[in-house]
């Protein structure tokens, strides 16, 4: 979670709901959180006026939810005080002029439509409640965890949308959507708490790329603007400073993960029935394509010129969804999974 999205006066709030005595409690908490680890975010994290777990969603016993209730953070006063984008605006890809090529965009190929969301603007709001190529679509962001996944967001044939519960599972956003006010883990995909509990969403494949890389492969591509289609707001591009390269966590998970690897290495990681495995970014810029065994299946891995990543069962040729993420957020939700860095 990230204190800007209170103070940026250039950004949209389609949901005003702070009030400037709450948002002076966030900072404290992000600040001492970044500053002084994890148990400042534990003693911080009781003092909102709200309880979000407990007064917004109704969630106070332990069997009311799937993971450890302790183990769930308040990151921000109260639901939403991260606006998602619910009616996005695009401009063309040559009208783009604050993306510079080094930036990073979620890239969306769907039908005949390609979309490039840019990581910058994704800091500020988490979520894009989209529509493309006719279907309903959410392109969802953690900045904690640096993940982006993309769902389909209908369920039992009723189109929903999803929003910013306020609420963090290993540093991982925790998504609500507002037809059942289930709770979502992002990474997972997972309800884990209300109506919907157990239930899962439909990810598509989602490319996080730079924009230099996608803007070659796709010189027509859509590009999502802050201002429902006027421009692209260039207001604080890093909210986040050095934390994607720092060792530090603003909220808890698996602490074994550094013991391993650096938290944020970047890895693209791969969940099936036989085992789940990462491989690193750096592994698979010195080897691609790539091909590694799990649980007796060979997986082919393949980074293309638009910098997706696409992974194929040898055995049905049948293509597995990727996702992109730091090892520490990867490794939180796959604790067995196998690992791939530079020199295995």
């Amino acid at each position: 979670m990230s204190s800007s999205h209170f103070f940026d006066p250039d950004l949209p709030s389609r949901r005003a709901v702070t009030r400037p005595a709450t948002l002076t409690a966030c900072l404290l908490l992000l600040t001492s959180a970044w500053l002084g680890g994890t148990a400042a975010v534990e003693a911080q994290s009781r003092s909102w006026t709200i309880n979000i777990l407990r007064d917004t969603f109704g969630i106070s016993r332990q069997e009311q939810i799937e993971p450890d209730i302790d183990d769930v953070h308040q990151g921000c006063p109260l639901r939403d005080c991260i606006p998602s984008i619910d009616q996005p605006g695009f401009v063309a890809a040559a009208d783009a002029h604050a993306l510079e090529d080094q930036d990073l965009v979620l890239g969306l190929n769907l039908g005949e439509v390609k979309r490039a969301y840019p990581v910058f603007i994704l800091n500020h709001h988490e979520i894009v409640n989209d529509t493309v190529a006719g279907e309903p679509i959410a392109i969802t962001y953690c900045p904690l965890c640096g993940s982006g996944v993309a769902f389909r967001r209908e369920l039992d044939g009723e189109t929903v949308e999803l929003g910013v519960s306020g609420l963090l599972h290993n540093s991982d956003l925790i998504l609500y959507d507002r037809t059942s006010e289930s709770l979502w883990q992002q990474i997972t995909g997972t309800a884990i708490a209300g109506p919907r509990r157990g239930e899962e969403l439909s990810a598509i494949p989602l490319t996080m790329t730079s924009w230099g890389e996608w803007r070659q492969a796709y010189p027509d591509s859509e590009v999502l603007a802050s201002d429902a289609g006027r421009t692209l707001s260039v207001t604080n591009k890093q909210p986040y400073g050095d934390y994607d390269s720092s060792k530090r966590l603003m909220f808890p998970a698996n602490a074994q993960a550094a013991r391993l690897l650096h938290p944020k290495q970047v890895v693209f990681g791969v969940d099936l029935p036989e085992g789940s495995v990462a491989v690193t970014e750096r592994r698979l810029a010195r080897e691609n394509p790539l091909t590694v065994p799990v649980g007796g299946v060979d997986l082919t891995w393949t980074r293309g010129t638009d910098g997706s990543v696409t992974v194929v069962r040898e055995d049905s040729a049948e293509p597995v969804l990727a996702h992109r993420m730091f090892w520490f957020a990867w490794y939180s939700f796959h604790t067995d999974t196998k690992l791939l860095d530079e020199n295995d």
